[in-house]
């Protein structure tokens, strides 16, 4: 629309909100077409390989980092299985640890900083609002934060594994013609996408490296085979950021 004398031009805020609704929609439409592959908590896009998306801005310049499955020195990835039960059970352990650790500092502050406040009230002092700086405390209470955070992704990959494991195990339990149907098609044989245990639908070539692994009487996932999903996962999150990131530069 030509822009006359009589008309004001749009106000920055009013341009701004309009991208933050295209880029929004955007967002939206993008989840609802692979909401196999992500799923929305706590106000964010995340994978179900566990690892988070920020979408605070345009979401399209973010970057897809699956976990990476590192196989020890002499170890043989094939016939390297995960573990996830123990996992989750390990990281739920140091989880606790910490948060008791966190507790046990910030409890500790408190209490210095009322006796220190009674003392200055005894000599007409004002008390003191906010604690005396700790290095030691500031710096250790930092690491168990960072770490609670690694951990808590630590979990949400453990969790996304066990649901590997759990389809893998129902898919071994099929009759052979309808996984051969899963292994060419990577959907059921009525044309739709599998699920996992948890209810999630599950993207056709993750589906399809499952039925192959439960075709070889496979029971439990590999090192080798949990790299080829998330190789897979990896590079739809590429074809997706690629896709948003031209729709919001258009």
């Amino acid at each position: 629309m030509r822009q006359t004398l009589d008309t004001p031009p749009p106000s920055t805020e009013h341009t701004e909100e309009v991208t933050r609704e295209t880029n929004m929609r955007e967002q939206q439409r993008m989840k609802d077409r692979f909401d196999g592959i992500m799923v929305e908590k706590d106000g964010k896009l995340q994978r179900l390989d566990g690892g988070q998306i920020d979408t605070t801005e345009t979401g399209a310049e973010a970057v897809a980092k699956p976990q990476e499955v590192i196989a020890e020195a002499g170890e043989d990835p094939e016939k390297t299985f995960i573990n996830p039960e123990k996992d989750l059970e390990d990281i739920t352990a140091q989880m606790q640890k910490n948060s008791e650790r966190i507790d046990a500092i910030k409890q500790s502050t408190a209490e210095d900083m009322k006796k220190l406040n009674d003392t200055r009230v005894a000599l007409g002092l004002p008390p003191l609002e906010s604690p005396l700086e700790n290095a030691a405390n500031n710096n250790e209470l930092r690491a168990l934060e960072e770490d609670q955070i690694k951990l808590k992704e630590k979990e949400e990959n453990a969790k996304y594994e066990k649901d590997l494991e759990g389809m893998l195990k129902l898919l071994g339990a099929l009759p052979k013609t309808e996984l051969k149907i899963i292994i060419e098609t990577g959907k059921t044989p009525d044309g739709k996408l599998l699920k996992t245990p948890g209810g999630k639908e599950v993207n056709s070539d993750v589906a399809k490296k499952l039925a192959e692994a439960a075709e070889s009487g496979a029971t439990k996932i590999t090192k080798a085979v949990l790299s080829a999903v998330l190789g897979i996962v990896k590079g739809i999150l590429k074809g997706i950021f690629a896709v948003a990131k031209a729709a919001v530069t258009e």
